[in-house]
């Protein structure tokens, strides 16, 4: 690593970081912050359930579903369990999951269209 880089590594290598009034997990991996997707998305949606909402998320997009393996690594991070390995995002993956969420509204507003409500 240059010494420019070491110096804007972080010291600690877990943190939490603040996402509007949401706090979202991170860890440092491979010289960046990776965050825990489902908190991305409980700050995105104020959803009660952003497991939930992420899996229908991805069920509908199939570009997403199609692309995970490419946006989503599985990293070990503190939950209230203890350690475990969750789906993490880089800030790219993380600008991937709010594209397909941004699209999500239009999508779910066609359905409910032509379901003729």
């Amino acid at each position: 690593m240059s010494e420019k880089k070491q110096a804007l590594a972080p010291k600690s290598d877990e943190g939490l970081a603040a996402f509007e009034s949401s706090v979202v997990r991170r860890t440092w991996h491979e010289g960046q912050w990776w965050f825990a997707i489902v908190d991305v998305v409980a700050g995105l949606t104020d959803s009660q359930n952003p497991e939930g909402y992420l899996k229908d998320l991805r069920r509908r997009d199939k570009g997403l579903a199609e692309g995970w393996g490419q946006i989503a690594t599985p990293l070990r991070m503190s939950t209230p369990g203890g350690v475990q390995a969750l789906n993490c995002a880089n800030v790219e993956g993380g600008h991937s999951v709010w594209r397909h969420h941004a699209r999500k509204p239009a999508s779910a507003t066609q359905e409910h269209q032509a379901a003729g409500a």
